[in-house]
């Protein structure tokens, strides 16, 4: 039984060397991939040829990838300068906020005060106050009307005058103090 060696490379690369190189593309006018071009040149380097690139294609990888870097660089510097602008506008904003909010308690405040001004001026006694000063007197026991279900009008209860007011300022020439008119007759004999 005899057993045969295989050849070593440096008969394989003996002979690989006599053949004829490969062409730059097995089909004309198609251009290889990266990983066919890579599989070459792995090829050529075991079987010692020198490497066969296309200087273009270098330089259209190389520019491919520095165009590459500079639109990571672009859309990194996009993306920082956004998120400084939202940034500030939200800072902004939380500044309009807080300011519309103070603005909002004051007029809360004041609306408050004048709630508190009107029920006051509404009250009994500060009608009666206000009353008194521009010279009013407060009525006495009206008489009431009362319509009849067959259109005849009665009268309910006795009308009496009521007395003029004690004021430390009399009024002049008989004139009405707030607005310069004589006072309606006391005994209901005006125009009706």
């Amino acid at each position: 039984m005899t057993i045969q060696a295989e050849p070593t490379r440096a008969r394989v690369k003996d002979k690989v060397d006599t053949a004829p190189a490969p062409a730059k593309s097995p089909v004309p006018g198609r251009a290889r991939n990266a990983a066919a071009q890579r599989a070459y040149a792995r090829r050529a380097q075991r079987e010692g040829r020198p490497i066969q690139r296309a200087v273009e294609d270098d330089l259209d990888r190389g520019a491919g990838r520095v165009s590459f870097a500079v639109l990571i660089i672009v859309l990194l510097v996009v993306g920082v300068a956004a998120t400084l602008w939202l940034s500030t506008q939200a800072i902004a904003d939380s500044y309009r906020l807080d300011e519309v909010k103070q603005e909002s308690e004051r007029l809360a405040e004041r609306a408050a005060v004048l709630q508190r001004e009107v029920t006051q001026k509404e009250s009994a006694a500060s009608l009666a106050e206000r009353a008194k000063a521009m010279g009013m007197v407060p009525a006495g026991d009206p008489a009431r009307l009362v319509v009849q279900p067959d259109g005849t009008v009665v009268v309910v209860g006795e009308p009496t005058p009521v007395a003029p007011p004690e004021s430390e300022n009399p009024p002049e020439n008989g004139q009405n103090q707030s607005e310069g008119q004589q006072p309606p007759p006391a005994n209901g004999g005006g125009a009706g």
